[in-house]
């Protein structure tokens, strides 16, 4: 016989056959609900990893609290005149609208920051609002950016926040 062939172990009589027979048959059949656990739990697993990264990826933007209507920078000799004209956007009022400019240079770095209140002290939602500005001309300016913020210095969301060159 070879070697690497199982023996046979002999059974002394026929209870011990079959008390065998019952362990090997016991320990190698299946559990009747095995295939269905696995099959459901297969296809949980496939559901997980196809829906969840779709509904983790989506993130729902936060709607905007301050649209820009207009916005210009105008350069005459040493100052700079800043004109904006927005609209609340949002649903509720703001009061003590305040708009940050940042100036920055060609390679985009902060150069110096100014606020400008709004001309209407509270803005009700869907209505609009001027803010007319001069400073002095900061030296390299080249870019503005916008941001805003309330009387009590909540940020607020802002339609295209720039950067807007100046003229």
């Amino acid at each position: 016989m070879d070697a690497a062939a199982p023996k046979a172990r002999p059974v002394g009589n026929a209870a011990e056959a079959s008390t065998h027979a019952r362990l090997v048959n016991t320990s190698v059949s299946p559990c009747p609900f095995l295939p269905n656990l696995q099959c459901t739990a297969f296809f949980a697993a496939a559901i997980l990893l196809f829906a969840l990264p779709g509904v983790a990826g989506e993130k729902h933007a936060k709607p905007v609290q301050i649209e820009v209507l207009e916005f210009a920078a105008h350069r005459s000799e040493s100052l700079i005149g800043l004109d904006a004209h927005v609209r609340n956007a949002g649903d509720k009022p703001v009061r003590g609208l305040t708009l940050t400019f940042t100036f920055t240079n060609a390679d985009k770095t902060t150069l110096t920051t100014q606020r400008a209140t709004a001309d209407e002290e509270s803005l009700a939602p869907g209505d609009d609002a001027s803010v007319h500005a001069q400073i002095d001309d900061p030296a390299g300016a080249v870019y503005i950016t916008l941001s805003a913020s309330d009387s009590r210095s909540f940020e607020l969301r802002i339609s295209q926040p720039g950067p807007y060159t100046i003229d």
